[in-house]
């Protein structure tokens, strides 16, 4: 049980929420935290944990690209066509991941944004690299 005052404009903390313009009674924030913890805890992974997610799914999805480059040395249009098919299922797949994770086995991986992010840039960066070897080479 949290025994505190909850009547507005007396409760002596209140304190401003992020996303909200009216101050609400320290009493509710001590509540929900304590939800939080006891019925609907959320999980952090260590720093550790989340580098090793982060360059396990970056190399699965480079090992991915790397075997349909491989499978399609001869047709440059085709190629462009599976790769940008397989960049779309690997954002979706992320997102659906993410989400998972954090609602459904409580784990607050918020890394997979920055994977997203990243697959979103790949083929910009690929063809600005592509250009700077080619610039290199002649």
């Amino acid at each position: 049980m949290i025994v505190g005052d909850a009547a507005e404009g007396v409760a002596s903390d209140m304190f401003i929420i992020p996303g909200q313009s009216r101050p609400v009674p320290g009493v509710f924030l001590h509540a929900s935290a304590v939800y939080t913890q006891t019925i609907e805890p959320y999980y952090e992974l260590n720093h550790g944990t989340k580098l090793v997610l982060d360059l396990a799914i970056g190399l699965i999805i480079l090992l991915i690209i790397t075997i349909l480059r491989l499978m399609n040395t001869g047709n440059q249009v085709d190629w462009e066509r599976k790769q940008k098919r397989y960049i779309w299922f690997a954002i979706i797949f992320c997102l659906i991941a993410g989400v998972i994770a954090v609602k459904i086995s409580s784990i607050l991986w918020l890394d997979f944004v920055l994977v997203i992010f990243a697959l979103l840039l790949h083929p910009g960066a690929e063809r600005r690299i592509n250009k700077l070897l080619k610039l290199e080479s002649h």
